[in-house]
């Protein structure tokens, strides 16, 4: 049996141990405390992060100053004077002027991989230097998956710059996003090419996620206004860019960038509402690059110029392609017809057919009807683009084609029934020699 007294001294021993415990636990507490505000001083927290970043992604990540660090209502950091530049290089191809990354309290306990807000403010991103750093990476054999972000995606003022045009301007603002999950997204910015700008704006509604190893659209609902240089439309539609492509977008075009259509057709100066489809499908195959299928439909015969454009590709480069347009009138900007190639303001038919390597290319085929008058035959693109290039001189185009007309006025003399051969060989005798015509002259 335990006596009175050892009853006594046990009891009191137990208050000493409290405060021992006490004393041990308010100790690690305090060096826990030390040691997480040593780690979580801005400068050292920057710091280790960026270098663990620059690793993981083999980018020399930089900062104009140390970051800020919240934990309150949750995780967040701001990186002031963010810069990213290849290994060997000295210029940097992304730099921005801070960025915002807050992350859930879920997340960091594992419970989670969503992120509550990026925000990039001011970003300056060179998309040669953003391609050579993807070419750098290794190849993903993972599904892509498209962060939560449930406070969104902000941009502002941001300058994308490509080879010999570049964005200014441009804001981006996604209020949430989810993996298959509806969103809304707005943006706006500035087209600079030359000393061209042109301003554009967009607002779309889309259920975009991961597809194998790219994205999917789904539900796509855009409407894109521009100015100068750029269309005003609306669209509709899907696509899929992952192991296959397929898309398909249908819509209708408010404006047409002008002068260069107005200089084909009047009637794109003003078009109304153009209607137009776009189809572009990618089949896979399991050596080579797979099929290749495009479509393009855009007018309204009834009301405006149209083109139709239906071209395929194999996996061994074959090209099978064929075009048909109808312009309201022939156009000013082309070498003007001889008298009584057909009269007014007659509709222009055009088509061609190409079939055959896209490289080197084989000559096309086309037709050129304008009321009774037919000019059929076959042509190179490089003589054309050379043609073109050089002012339309000289002033027959380099084709081998038949012409066939009920008249042809040449030097005052009226041809019947006219059936001409047009080659590009150089004349036998003089430079203006004509092409060889058959017909009945009448004065």
């Amino acid at each position: 049996m335990i006596d009175s007294d050892t009853a006594c001294v046990r009891r009191r021993r137990w208050p000493r141990r409290l405060a021992i415990i006490a004393a041990v636990f308010a100790a690690c507490v305090l060096v826990l405390v030390a040691v997480v505000a040593f780690f979580l001083q801005p400068a050292r927290l920057t710091t280790l992060l960026l270098s663990r970043a620059g690793t993981a992604m083999k980018l020399d990540l930089r900062t104009s100053g140390p970051g800020t660090f919240a934990l309150r209502p949750e995780v967040r950091l701001v990186l002031p004077g963010l810069s990213a530049t290849l290994p060997g290089e000295r210029k940097p191809f992304f730099s921005s002027k801070g960025v915002e990354l807050a992350v859930p309290w879920r997340t960091l306990r594992g419970k989670d991989d969503a992120v509550s807000r990026i925000a990039l403010k001011s970003p300056d991103i060179d998309l040669r230097g953003l391609q050579r750093w993807q070419a750098t990476q290794p190849p993903s054999t993972q599904p892509v998956k498209l962060p939560t972000l449930t406070h969104g995606l902000s941009i502002t003022d941001a300058t994308l710059r490509g080879a010999g045009w570049r964005i200014e301007r441009f804001d981006l603002d996604v209020p949430k996003l989810a993996d298959g999950k509806p969103a809304t997204y707005g943006a706006q910015g500035d087209l600079v090419r030359a000393r061209t700008i042109s301003h554009f704006a967009l607002q779309a509604n889309a259920d975009i996620a991961g597809a194998g190893q790219g994205l999917r659209i789904d539900g796509l609902r855009l409407t894109f206004t521009g100015d100068g240089e750029l269309p005003s439309l609306t669209a509709t539609g899907h696509l899929l860019a992952s192991d296959a492509i397929d898309i398909a977008l249908n819509g209708q075009l408010q404006r047409i960038p002008v002068p260069w259509p107005a200089r084909l057709d009047s009637a794109f100066a003003k078009p109304g509402d153009t209607p137009y489809a776009v189809a572009l499908v990618h089949e896979p195959a399991a050596v080579g690059p797979g099929k290749w299928r495009l479509k393009i439909a855009l007018g309204d015969a009834k009301r405006q110029p149209t083109l139709n454009l239906n071209a395929h590709l194999d996996g061994e480069l074959m090209l099978d392609a064929g075009v048909n347009a109808q312009l309201s009138r022939w156009p000013d900007a082309w070498p003007g017809l001889p008298a009584g190639l057909g009269k007014g303001d007659l509709p222009v038919q055009f088509s061609a057919a190409y079939k055959g390597p896209i490289l080197p290319p084989a000559p096309f085929v086309f037709t050129l009807l304008r009321g009774d008058t037919r000019l059929q035959g076959q042509a190179k693109f490089d003589d054309l683009r050379a043609w073109v290039r050089a002012g339309f001189t000289p002033m027959l185009p380099p084709v081998q084609a038949t012409l066939d007309t009920p008249a042809l006025a040449l030097g005052g003399v009226t041809l019947q029934g006219v059936h001409a051969q047009v080659s590009d060989d150089p004349p036998a005798s003089s430079p203006g020699a004509l092409p060889k015509a058959k017909g009945k002259p009448q004065p």
